[in-house]
């Protein structure tokens, strides 16, 4: 399951190391990765060890840079260890030196260089670096190696597995239900963004939505984890003389920060404090609806978006959210009754809808859906992944598996497309 986590830098060389192993067990299907030496002990400028696909012809060294917030990996030091690492016998087939420093084009173009130079020596060796950017794509990718580098992460998913013991209680498996709730609730977490305020208010209150505009310019910029902590530090300023509507957008950007970072659980009581403390607010309502969606309460979830849309038809928010819960819900609920038509071309209920009709199995409707959502957001992230899985979805629907020929041209097109 793809995340947009940022995940933290590690402060310790030996952790840095450490967490890498299970990385590139994954990575080189190993299970027998591991460190070479320990501190103080000869490492022949390798840190990590391994086979590709366990096979003793490909081996493989890793070396791992920790580099300090700000820092740079320098030529310098990547054409040293490259040098170091070439000398090892038996001789490595690849190797990586993996940097918590930023990707740099330029020690793509160095590895490159480097290969050819060894190539050119009657040498066939694989040389890649990969800074944290890099690395950030490979961990996410990889749930044992997402446990290493970032346990509070992984501890908060596996809370949510356990969500809704006591509102689903009465179901045959509520494990079962609480997954489903998961991956919908990614689906909410991938859409979720926070737009700007668009109210009168005082000069002072002013500044202060201008300060939370930057920290939600963070959230959407997949920066989360910075965002959280200012928030949070900002919301400790605050007290009951300050305007409710500031007080109650704070709680509603941490929550979404949580969310991002995939922390449901913790949000929803977040989302249940905004909307206590600004209740006619349309945005706080429709956080309301996810809140229960969060806790379990379809129902409750169901409930709350008619009695929001039949007060207030331009409720965005509440219409995608209504979307969401009648495709996490195992009862039969039609969205299209509450929606107001004229919110239908809204981007975020183009997604949650294009989800429903997805998870309800009505595969034509959502893929014309998908195409068309393409077409009239096209730089849209969700938009172009929504896309992208319906032409697969389509290429790949009905009888197309076949013991002898080839797969038709259209669907072979389809699937390029997708792909």
């Amino acid at each position: 399951m793809a995340s947009s986590t940022i995940i933290n830098i590690p402060t310790d060389d030996k952790v840095f190391e450490s967490n890498c192993v299970p990385l590139f067990a994954g990575l080189l299907h190993d299970p027998n990765v591991k460190l070479l030496g320990t501190r103080g002990k000869k490492q022949f400028g390798l840190d990590l060890i391994g086979r590709r696909d366990r096979d003793s012809g490909q081996p493989v060294g890793i070396q791992c840079k920790l580099i300090t917030r700000g820092a740079k990996l320098t030529e310098a030091t990547i054409r040293k260890e490259v040098d170091q690492a070439m000398g090892i016998k038996p001789a490595l087939t690849e190797f990586y030196i993996v940097t918590t420093a930023t990707d740099e084009p330029a020690h793509d173009f160095l590895a490159i260089e480097l290969t050819q130079d060894h190539a050119k020596l009657g040498r066939t060796v694989d040389i890649q670096i990969w800074g944290w950017d890099t690395l950030q794509e490979k961990i996410r990718n990889d749930p044992k190696a997402l446990a290493a580098f970032d346990p509070d992460y992984s501890a908060s998913t596996n809370r949510l597995l356990e969500l809704g013991s006591e509102t689903l209680s009465g179901q045959a498996d509520i494990r079962a239900q609480n997954n489903q709730i998961l991956q919908h609730l990614e689906v909410v977490r991938e859409t979720i963004t926070i737009g700007p305020i668009d109210t009168v208010r005082s000069v002072f209150d002013q500044h202060l939505d201008a300060q939370i505009d930057l920290y939600r310019d963070m959230l959407n910029a997949g920066k989360p984890r910075t965002a959280l902590e200012l928030l949070q530090k900002l919301d400790n300023t605050l007290d009951e003389k300050s305007a409710v509507s500031i007080r109650a957008r704070v709680k509603v950007n941490i929550a979404i920060a949580r969310m991002k970072l995939g922390d449901e659980i913790d949000a929803a009581p977040l989302l249940d404090e905004a909307y206590a403390l600004n209740p006619t607010d349309p945005r706080t309502r429709a956080n309301r609806i996810l809140s229960l969606a969060i806790r379990g309460d379809l129902a409750g979830a169901w409930r709350l978006a008619e009695d929001i849309l039949a007060e207030d038809a331009g409720n965005a928010g509440a219409s995608g959210l209504a979307f969401q819960v009648a495709a996490m819900d195992s009862v039969e609920r039609d969205p299209m009754a509450i929606v107001p038509p004229e919110l239908l071309d809204d981007h975020n209920v183009r997604i949650h809808r294009i989800n429903y009709l997805r998870e309800k199995g009505a595969p034509d409707s959502w893929w014309a859906l998908a195409a068309e959502t393409l077409e009239r957001f096209p730089q849209d992230g969700n938009s172009i992944r929504m896309a992208g899985d319906a032409l697969v979805d389509e290429a790949l629907s009905g009888d197309v598996v076949e013991r002898l020929g080839r797969v038709p041209d259209d669907r072979r097109t389809k699937l390029r497309e997708g792909t």
